[in-house]
């Protein structure tokens, strides 16, 4: 990027290939890692060189045993722990990162969103600032045991581990699937599923409470994935 003029200039090694299907891109929060869900269900980890570049090949590759993709990923703010979405499994993959090398490591078995007798088809996952809850979005569900809303999971502080908070899921049968992002201080939670709708977010309990005045348009509601969602940060 030109700092002057914000002119883009491709590096050396773009385009770089990624094997079968590219589900998605995230840069580590210490900009040392790309991590890069693909087919079949696993995530490529990329060292970031000093001017930007990739290399043609990842430096590790993690495949979980199952037979969908992983969809969608997120990744701790501390950097310590990585999450892989698995919608048509039901599944939640939870990871522990290598901070020197990148290197994703299971943690673990994949947590099962939803109850047993009626299982989630997870869409995003969006842990806090400070890394002590996640919360995961579900594909909306019209049967008479829909339980839509927002799910969150208190997580282990060393291993990662998640257990699901009491009173979840949150914000009812319209808020479903689309992307999470959290204001950068981790006191409100923006949800782009069905519409757009704020939280706040207790910082004890980590318990979600729908702001007065949403949802606060529907505009953006007409695709349930809703895949992309950005704020100031600010």
């Amino acid at each position: 990027v030109d700092n002057e003029s914000g002119t883009l200039s491709l590096l050396p090694s773009s385009p770089v290939k990624v094997a079968k299907t590219l589900n998605g891109v995230v840069v580590a929060p210490d900009g040392k890692f790309v991590f890069v869900p693909a087919d079949p269900a696993r995530i490529d980890t990329y060292p970031i060189a000093a001017d930007g570049s990739l290399p043609a090949e990842p430096s590790s590759s993690t495949t979980v045993d199952d037979d969908e993709p992983l969809l969608t990923m997120a990744l701790d703010p501390q950097g310590r722990f990585a999450y892989g979405v698995s919608p048509f499994s039901s599944k939640l993959y939870v990871f522990t990162v290598k901070r020197d090398t990148g290197k994703l490591s299971a943690s673990g078995e994949p947590l099962l969103i939803g109850p047993v007798a009626h299982r989630r088809s997870p869409a995003f996952a969006a842990p806090d600032p400070n890394g002590h809850f996640v919360y995961v979005t579900q594909m909306a569900d019209g049967s008479p045991v829909a339980d839509n809303g927002i799910r969150g999971y208190a997580v282990d502080q060393t291993t990662g581990a998640s257990t699901e908070l009491a009173g979840s899921p949150f914000g009812g049968v319209n808020v479903f699937a689309g992307a999470l992002v959290f204001r950068p201080d981790g006191k409100f939670l923006y949800s782009s599923g069905g519409a757009l709708n704020a939280f706040a977010v207790d910082a004890e309990s980590g318990a979600l409470d729908l702001v007065p005045g949403s949802p606060f348009t529907e505009d953006i509601g007409s695709d349930p994935w809703a895949p992309t969602m950005a704020i100031d940060p600010r």
